[in-house]
């Protein structure tokens, strides 16, 4: 099973949309995607801008590294837009 769709000027083809993705709930890829179209007007005002970053391992627990990553990449830029104003902070 597949879909298309447009997003801005790009075709993008969706496949295997009844792929389960959380079987413990019987959700799919479908209806991942459905759920983050849904959702995204209401939250993507809020992360614009922001790096991310996501990861599918099963053996490590990435939340701890992804907020230690953003932090640092935060302060990056801070530091960086400071170097750029003739500011060293």
């Amino acid at each position: 099973m597949f879909a298309g769709v447009r997003i801005g000027s790009r075709d993008v083809k969706l496949t295997n949309l009844d792929k389960v993705f959380f079987p413990e709930r019987g959700l799919t890829k479908g209806d991942l995607i459905r759920y983050y179209v849904d959702v995204a007007p209401h939250v993507l005002h809020h992360v614009r801008n922001r790096p991310m970053q996501m990861s599918r391992s099963p053996l490590v627990t990435t939340l701890g590294a992804e907020r230690v990553s953003l932090r640092a990449r935060c302060v990056g830029r801070r530091q960086a837009r400071a170097r750029a104003a003739g500011r060293e902070r």
